[in-house]
């Protein structure tokens, strides 16, 4: 299995349950989490540059030093991003809600503006809900 980078926007310590979820989903020694300021990483606030600079700068930055095939971004609100490099832009699942909406066309300008990893999501199953804000 490819390394993986967990970004959460919310501190481990704070909200247990991160650590647990990653190496349940991944395996155990299979990711590297990078907890990130809460205020840094929401995708609703992609559409200000300042998020948007951040968020792409971290990407190459894992992409370009850090090597990893997979990176995977939690929000504060509980939408799970990843991305794979080298496979095709895949359709964001349908989500009626309007955060499902705004993370998708988030994660479509992210795709516009950074190409070669590309982006989908998902939300979290409903018992993993309680370690989001």
């Amino acid at each position: 299995m490819a390394i993986v980078a967990v970004l959460c926007c919310i501190d481990p310590k704070i909200q247990p349950g991160v650590f647990e979820w990653a190496e349940k989903k991944f395996g155990r020694g299979n990711f590297t989490l990078i907890p990130t300021p809460g205020a840094e990483l929401p995708f609703v606030n992609f559409f200000y540059a300042r998020e948007r600079k951040r968020i792409l700068n971290l990407l190459r930055f894992i992409r370009d030093e850090m090597g990893l095939a997979q990176t995977v971004l939690i929000s504060h609100s509980g939408c799970v991003a990843w991305a794979r490099a080298g496979k095709q832009f895949a359709d964001p699942i349908d989500d009626a809600r309007f955060h499902g909406q705004k993370c998708s066309i988030a994660l479509q300008k992210i795709n516009q503006h950074f190409r070669g990893m590309p982006m989908t999501h998902h939300w979290f199953r409903k018992d993993l809900q309680q370690m989001m804000w």
